[in-house]
């Protein structure tokens, strides 16, 4: 609304528009690497999760956008629970904000542990029979560390020990998706880190 006009109007947006502004555009190359890589893991995640018939004329589009873009593979040491004692299993669920779940031994609650992700206290959802530890792309090359009530000491879980898992399955898709999201994570924490310490 502007005095007594009144104009309707829509806008298309979407991740590739907006980073082939980016790449083109005065921008540093932080901001610039953020974008690409976020391309390269949303290009993986289609084709890890069997949807590039509905958008292959845009993973076209990226592969051409990016030409030969490969970023170095974030390296660290993997590390997870010694035992099977308080969970049955973690894995990573990608859903509308990745997340490491801990699938939770018989007996145990959420109420039972505290979780940290680096320094910072988690954000924790209780599912059935699971706890979700909620990970922002920058948090994701983080460790999760927790405690449970009543004994000493913590345990330690983190990305790299389930990269190390998923390539024991041979499968090359879920390989690219983990490796995809583990180069976004390491750009989108030089991206964070960048615009909190101006």
């Amino acid at each position: 609304n502007s005095g007594n006009t009144t104009v309707d109007a829509s806008w298309t947006l979407s991740v590739y528009n907006y980073t082939k502004s980016v790449l083109a555009g005065e921008y540093d190359e932080t901001t610039k690497t953020l974008m690409k890589d976020m391309l390269v893991y949303a290009s993986a995640a289609h084709t890890y999760f069997e949807n590039t018939e509905t958008v292959a004329e845009k993973l076209a589009q990226i592969k051409a956008l990016l030409g030969d873009y490969a970023a170095a593979l974030p390296t660290g040491e993997a590390k997870k629970p010694a035992s099977n004692t308080y969970f049955t299993d973690v894995a990573v669920y990608l859903g509308e904000v990745p997340s490491f779940r801990f699938y939770l031994a018989e007996g145990y609650t959420a109420a039972d542990f505290s979780f940290k992700v680096g320094k910072r206290a988690a954000t924790v959802v209780e599912g059935e029979g699971y706890v979700e530890i909620v990970m922002y792309a920058y948090m994701m090359l983080d460790d999760v560390t927790f405690t449970v009530k009543g004994t000493d000491g913590a345990e330690t879980y983190n990305l790299y020990s389930y990269y190390e898992y998923a390539k024991t399955l041979n499968d090359a898709n879920l390989t690219a998706i983990v490796e995809g999201l583990m180069k976004y994570a390491m750009s989108a924490k030089a991206y964070r880190d960048s615009v909190v310490n101006k």
